[in-house]
């Protein structure tokens, strides 16, 4: 009987070096390879990436310009030093390595640089919930805007919130976060925690209550704890969840029952509070809006939600009257102006629940502009697929959603995506030329000094995953686009 041939191992690359934290043989192995350079820049990377410090050491003393590395979404080697930081959990290691291999200079650089979508280290940082890294940050850099926001709005504060990490959020708090400020969805950092359900979290985000010092205006400390608990106990009715698990109608009459509770809590130290405590009574108000909205995705019928939804909206525009008027707030414009960009997420539940049909319908829509911009240029040079992701692919838009696509081509050369970067780019153009994009996305206003500017909220492109905006992410083959999927795309 003939013996089976022993399989021969493959031979070990270089992250399997990385993974094994062993840099001598991992230079060997670089040696070796035809592009070296090439190499040591994917590695430089990965080795961040999973915290290996002594492998990124070496590579970064073999060829110190690896200090400029950045991948296909502008991230420099501060993101995946944060991200190997988040993997090992050893802070003082992390720390003592960017010490040790980068200049103060080049950490300042590199701190200031973006990415992709505008967020910078803070950004990363705060998704990890690494406070003493802020505290690090901060030491070496004080004057970093700790409420810089990204191309959509979201500053650390959102970040961290979002991903429901207390230290951070604490930390941040303390050093100036703002906890007004308002995504282009017009989310508060709030909403964020709530989204998320870390409802445990939010009375960290809601501003104290300024309470009125004036003779003519105080109010007694018995006042005061009334006052304060009756807020306290609105605020636990409007984030309260049913402790068991509930059929649909159980759940709509829960509730509606819990909004209606609040609702009169709220209203009722409102009329209390607007002239003695209007700090007060604009956070009755805003959460009285947010409560009404968030009560809109358990009502069935239209005209409900239409009626909830002329509720909430006028609950927060008294919100920013009053802002305005006690208290000069310049944010206070912005939630009016943002009034409008959260109606965008609450109007797809206000229209008719026919998803699949609207979705068809804007395709088809989509599809003829599209095929406008096409005949009017040369043919294309190779056979391709224009793919809609997002709620598109899951039959879910509507009207008032952000166009999200990908283009498959046959063969990837210059000549073919050149032009349908050239083709995504008219597509936009002409989708802008229908009047609804968003302000924002258009970056034609920047500023909210005396009146808010007047938004478009329809069908629009997303400001990032279009194929001219990210055509490394979005315009491939379809084994190329398949290959950035895996979770080994790293391999040389």
């Amino acid at each position: 009987m003939a013996t089976k041939p022993k399989e021969i191992p493959a031979s070990p690359t270089g992250e399997d070096w990385i993974k094994q934290d062993k840099p001598k043989e991992l230079l060997n192995w670089l040696t070796q390879q035809k592009e070296p350079m090439k190499c040591s820049q994917k590695l430089i990377l990965y080795a961040l990436r999973l915290g290996k410090w002594n492998c990124a050491s070496e590579l970064l003393k073999m060829e110190g310009t690896l200090l400029q590395t950045r991948d296909s979404m502008k991230q420099n080697i501060l993101f995946y030093w944060a991200d190997g930081l988040e993997q090992n959990k050893k802070v003082e290691e992390a720390i003592e390595w960017l010490n040790e291999n980068i200049s103060l200079e080049a950490i300042i650089e590199l701190t200031k640089e973006e990415n992709e979508e505008g967020s910078n280290i803070l950004h990363a940082v705060s998704v990890a919930g690494q406070y003493k890294i802020l505290q690090w940050i901060f030491n070496r850099i004080p004057g970093l805007n700790i409420n810089g926001a990204n191309n959509y709005g979201y500053t650390a504060l959102h970040k961290a919130c979002r991903h429901g990490q207390m230290k951070a959020i604490v930390w941040l708090l303390k050093h100036g976060s703002d906890i007004s400020m308002v995504t282009i969805n017009g989310d508060r950092p709030e909403h964020e925690l709530i989204k998320c359900e870390h409802i445990e979290l939010v009375p960290y985000v809601q501003p104290p209550i300024d309470w009125p010092k004036q003779s003519n205006l105080a109010i007694n400390s018995d006042i005061q704890i009334s006052l304060q608990a009756k807020y306290d106990r609105a605020q636990a009715i409007r984030l309260s969840f049913p402790k068991k698990s509930l059929s649909k109608t159980e759940t709509i009459e829960y509730h509606s029952n819990q909004l209606s509770l609040c609702c009169s809590e709220y209203e009722s130290l409102i009329v209390q509070t607007v002239q003695s405590v209007p700090q007060l009574a604009i956070l009755c108000l805003l959460s009285l809006s947010d409560a009404i909205l968030s009560h809109l995705f358990w009502a069935e019928r239209i005209e409900i939600k239409s009626s909830l939804y002329r509720r909430a909206m006028g609950y927060a525009t008294i919100a920013w009257i009053t802002a305005l008027n006690y208290f000069n707030l310049p944010n206070a414009l912005l939630w009016q102006k943002y009034a409008a960009s959260q109606r965008i997420r609450i109007l797809s539940q206000i229209l008719p629940t026919q998803k699949v049909f609207h979705s068809n319908y804007i395709c088809g829509f989509l599809a003829k502009v599209w095929s406008f911009i096409i005949d009017r240029l040369s043919p294309p040079p190779c056979q391709y697929t224009l793919l809609l992701l997002g709620s598109f692919g899951r039959k879910e838009a509507t009207a008032y959603s952000d166009i999200e696509c990908a283009c498959l081509i046959e063969e990837d050369n210059i000549e073919n995506r050149t032009y349908f970067i050239n083709v995504s780019s008219i597509f936009e153009i002409v989708l802008i030329g229908l009047g609804e994009t968003p302000e924002e996305l258009l970056t034609l206003f920047t500023t909210c000094n005396k009146t808010p500017q007047v938004m478009r909220d329809g069908l629009h492109a997303d400001y990032f995953y279009m194929p001219h905006r990210t055509p490394d992410l979005l315009l491939h083959t379809p084994i190329n686009l398949a290959n950035i999927q895996r979770s080994h795309n790293w391999s040389l």
